[in-house]
């Protein structure tokens, strides 16, 4: 599978900037290809969840818009991994003596104690960019831009004609198609979480 995903539903009342959490115990590696749903969450089944080490070395980020024909438009002002610990341990020493506290600080910790930043899009870090379904005979299209604090995710996704199902668009940093990203090890955290809106039903 490409990997790791959970639905992202935003309140369409809210016309504003929504900070969305998706807890890691939402996210599952048996979905359906065809319409994004799973098949299998993490919840009925924990083979399918996300592991500590798949927490720690994360390779790639993105963003989808599948199984549904239409627009997308997105804004993203920043990803966080939330409800983290700094991960105070203790080990004693070689004679057996007392025990010497071991802390361990994240890097990219923002100012709230319990989160770590993986991308703040007002001085992005990563490369990010649209990945579509084109590369599967689609006819999906659409476009990564980034400015004043924003990425603004925009596109469609269309009909895929062999299949006569909606195909699928993304934006994304890492992974197979792109230069390696180095992101912060989360497998301390609870999930992540987003600052996004949408102009239209996402």
């Amino acid at each position: 599978t490409y990997g790791f995903k959970t639905n992202l539903k935003l309140d369409p009342a809210e016309a504003g900037f929504q900070t969305i959490k998706l807890p890691f115990t939402d996210f599952t590696d048996k979905w359906d290809a065809g319409t994004g749903d799973a098949e299998v969450t993490c919840a009925e089944n924990k083979e399918f969840c996300p592991e500590a080490e798949d927490k720690a070395n994360l390779y790639s980020i993105a963003v989808w818009g599948e199984g549904v024909e239409g627009e997308v438009d997105l804004q993203i002002q920043s990803i966080a991994a939330y409800g983290c610990n700094s991960g105070v341990s203790s080990e004693s020493d070689a004679d057996g003596g007392e025990e010497t506290p071991i802390v361990t600080y994240f890097t990219g910790a923002s100012s709230d104690d319990d989160k770590i930043l993986i991308e703040d899009f007002s001085d992005p870090s990563h490369d990010w960019k649209p990945m579509n379904d084109p590369v599967m005979g689609g006819k999906s299209k659409s476009s990564v831009s980034i400015s004043d604090g924003i990425a603004q995710f925009h596109g469609t996704c269309a009909i895929v004609p062999f299949l006569k199902a909606p195909g699928f668009i993304t934006m994304v940093t890492g992974g197979f198609f792109g230069p390696t990203e180095k992101f912060p090890d989360v497998s301390a955290c609870e999930g992540l979480s987003m600052n996004i809106r949408s102009t239209v039903a996402y």
